[in-house]
């Protein structure tokens, strides 16, 4: 009898129709819902890529701008009277030099060298104008340089402007 007893609880148990594993239909319902799921999750990473591919993008056309833009105000202030340096960038020493400063090709640094690749499909540009600048709740005006660096994705996606005015000394 203790044998009768082990081999009942070894036994499985019967499915409603004697059956044992899936349906059809319960297969494919299931295969439904995975292809769902998978699909959901795909477009999630996909639309993550692009926000995180835009951001870095946004932020290497605004540290190029801030870096040009910090570059020209170290120059010293001389009127446009003044004779404009030519050649390499390294060579300016003053705004004038700057005054429509074209960049697009391969940019680079004041010394130089050329940026890594991923920064290679932006122009960068400068212009700067002279002329008299009046601030609104301000009495007067003041003469100066208006510098206005411009930065841009080659794909047209972004544009980045910084402009600054440097009164005349």
């Amino acid at each position: 009898m203790a044998t009768s007893i082990a081999h009942r609880r070894l036994r499985r148990p019967r499915r409603a129709h004697g059956r044992a594993g899936f349906t059809l239909m319960e297969c494919l319902i299931a295969s439904i819902v995975l292809a769902v799921t998978v699909s959901a999750i795909a477009t999630a990473l996909a639309s993550g890529h692009r926000q995180a591919k835009a951001s870095l993008d946004n932020a290497r056309g605004a540290r190029l701008a801030e870096v040009l833009m910090e570059e020209v105000q170290s120059l010293a202030y001389v009127d446009t009277s003044a004779g404009a340096s030519t050649g390499s960038r390294a060579a300016f020493d003053q705004i004038n030099d700057v005054t429509s400063y074209t960049e697009g090709n391969t940019i680079m640094d004041q010394a130089g060298t050329a940026y890594p690749t991923e920064f290679q499909h932006y122009t960068r540009t400068v212009a700067v104008t002279w002329g008299t600048l009046s601030i609104t709740g301000l009495s007067g005006s003041s003469t100066g340089a208006t510098i206005v660096v411009t930065v841009s994705d080659k794909t047209g996606s972004g544009v980045w402007t910084l402009t600054a005015f440097m009164p005349a000394p």
